[in-house]
């Protein structure tokens, strides 16, 4: 729940996570700070509902459409559940 504790939150230790993950982050980071941080938990949540590779794959498609944050994660990972295409991002 505490952003700035989610280095040492013994929940995600020995997590396997793919790489994009990572990369997810720092972008969220880079760009709001401590609100990123919560935008990434919001992303990792994702996975308590979701397969790791529905969130992976929307995680990555959201980094490339340029629109990296949890709604556009939760969007094209629920786009991807129901088997149809996701909104275009504007």
């Amino acid at each position: 729940m505490k952003p700035n504790a989610l280095d040492q939150a013994a929940a995600l230790q020995g997590w396997d996570l793919p790489e994009v993950f990572q990369h997810l982050r720092h972008l969220l980071e880079a760009r709001m700070v401590n609100r990123g941080k919560r935008e990434f938990i919001h992303v990792l949540r994702l996975l308590e509902a979701m397969p790791k590779d529905v969130v992976t794959f929307a995680a990555t498609e959201a980094i490339h459409l340029g629109a990296a944050g949890f709604d556009a994660v939760k969007l094209i990972a629920l786009a991807r559940i129901e088997r149809r295409p996701a909104a275009a991002f504007s």
